[in-house]
């Protein structure tokens, strides 16, 4: 529907949206926000616990492993300082018979130890716990034997790991301690050879997941044992002292960074810690995947249902929103529709006579001029009885439109008064010009609302028009009493006029 005859209430086409439900939205969203921003919160405060509980657990087991190996290797070097002090005492005979059976029960009394070895200055074997008579051989460019001949005073010395000549190159490392001669020169090594099947089961026993590694190197970047293996041995002697990875466990006593192997560039929170009294470094090394593997798995379903839950509560909100808007403008067609004719699209008489009070009072304030026309259609009784209700029907409206065209200012207001009759307020309008504004509208009647049909006839109008200045002498039924009493003699004078009449003052 179209603006009213002037009236600002009349206009239904533009409904406000209620502020609540802006406001049911907003708090939606903010809840829903909020919702996520906690959630994410305990996500990521649970991905740290994750990561720290790795953490405390790989420092707990590396300590362990690192203080198992020490204490292995400890045991190692005592056996090698009893056996200098036992075969080297005077009343002690050295034959090699006697002094194999030293080594050999040293040997028998110490596991892991797969070869305990006499050497001369020389590096050949004089003494040998697998048999009386020494096995022949030279290790005299072994590392552990060349360290303890060039530096008196070196104590126990562990030799980077090889593969053994005498056990058919099973994976070894030595351990070694100088013989001194009488005058304090150069006399041998005494060596033990311990396997390295003992780290392997150790190892094999320590589970840190299908992506982690157990790995024990030297200090000067050579792997003594790395499980699993890209060899199947171990990755035994393997020089890693160029790797990012090493040169960070090579910084500091113990720690824990985060980096990829270049053995397998698989990414690794990595943990390490020297082994107490010897030149190594265990690193306990896991994938950061399998660390936040369960932990991804809840974030995906706590994350996801959250999500799915603020984006359903974020539909409803809409939803309520929309459905408080349309209830807004059923209110407000209800509205409209209670102060509207319903065929016309004017104000009805109840919308017309609390408006006609409004004003009356409004300009007796204000001390201006105000105008009412009553305005009739002529004959249209005749019309409905020979054309029907619908014709008369588009004849009324085809009225209304030509009254709602010609009172064109803000305050003006249009009405459908009853049946076929009209009513127009004209505020601040004096009789001259309301008299002007109802023939405009009779003309515009004349010449635009024809009921036409096989034997059409013209439509007209009557018009009565009163107009006064409010004042506590006259009442709002003597301006309506006037205007019909023109509309009267209008009727009677010929139809299609406008009469003008004065308001009587009470005597």
């Amino acid at each position: 529907m179209s603006k009213v005859g002037g009236d600002p209430g009349l206009v239904p086409t533009a409904v406000a949206v209620p502020p609540q439900a802006n406001l049911i939205v907003v708090a939606g969203v903010l809840l829903s926000a909020a919702v996520l921003v906690l959630v994410s919160f305990t996500l990521w405060q649970s991905r740290a616990d994750t990561w720290a509980n790795a953490a405390r657990s790989s420092e707990n087991l590396v300590e362990v492993i690192a203080n198992d190996i020490a204490r292995n290797f400890d045991l190692y070097d005592l056996v090698l300082q009893d056996l200098t002090d036992d075969l080297f005492d005077p009343g002690v005979d050295r034959t090699p018979a006697v002094q194999h059976r030293f080594l050999s029960r040293a040997l028998e009394t110490s596991a892991h130890i797969e070869s305990i070895l006499l050497l001369d200055a020389a590096g050949d074997v004089i003494a040998d716990s697998a048999s009386p008579e020494p096995r022949s051989g030279n290790f005299s460019d072994r590392d552990y034997f060349r360290a303890q001949r060039e530096q008196a005073g070196l104590g126990s010395f562990m030799s980077h790991p090889y593969e053994s000549g005498l056990r058919g190159g099973d994976p070894s490392v030595a351990i070694s301690r100088r013989i001194d001669g009488p005058n304090g020169d150069f006399a041998g090594v005494l060596v033990v050879a311990v396997s390295l099947r003992y780290l392997q089961d150790l190892f094999e026993k320590i589970d840190v997941g299908s992506g982690g590694t157990l790995v024990l190197v030297r200090s000067d970047g050579f792997v003594v044992i790395r499980q699993p293996s890209t060899d199947g041995k171990g990755d035994v002697g393997r020089d890693v002292s160029r790797s990012p990875n090493f040169l960070k466990t090579a910084e500091a006593p113990s720690g824990s960074f985060s980096g990829t192997a270049q053995i397998d560039l698989v990414d690794r929170f990595y943990t390490y810690t020297r082994v107490p009294g010897f030149p190594l470094i265990m690193t306990v090394a896991r994938s950061t995947d399998e660390i936040f593997s369960d932990w991804w798995r809840r974030s995906m379903v706590i994350g996801g249902l959250t999500v799915a839950i603020c984006l359903a509560a974020i539909v409803l909100v809409i939803g309520l929103r929309r459905e408080i808007i349309r209830r807004a403008r059923v209110e407000a067609d209800l509205a409209f529709l209670s102060i509207t004719d319903g065929l016309t699209g004017l104000a009805n008489r109840r919308r017309f006579d609390e408006m006609f009070a409004r004003e009356w009072r409004r300009t007796k304030r204000t001390g201006a001029s105000l105008a009412l026309l009553m305005i009739d259609a002529d004959r249209f009784k005749q019309l409905n009885d020979r054309f029907g209700h619908a014709r008369g029907d588009e004849v009324l409206k085809a009225i209304a439109r030509a009254i709602d065209s010609s009172i064109r200012r803000p305050g003006d207001i249009a009405a459908r008064y009853g049946g076929e009759e009209f009513a127009a307020i004209l505020p601040n309008t004096d009789a001259g010009d309301a008299r002007a504004i109802a023939e405009e509208i009779r003309s515009r009647v004349e010449k635009e609302a024809r009921a036409k049909n096989d034997d059409p006839i013209d439509v007209t109008i009557s018009v009565g028009v009163a107009a006064t200045i409010p004042d506590d002498d006259t009442s709002a039924e003597d301006l309506v009493k006037a205007a019909d009493k023109a509309l009267y003699r209008a009727k009677h004078s010929g139809r299609n006029r406008v009469e003008v009449e004065a308001v009587a003052l009470p005597a």
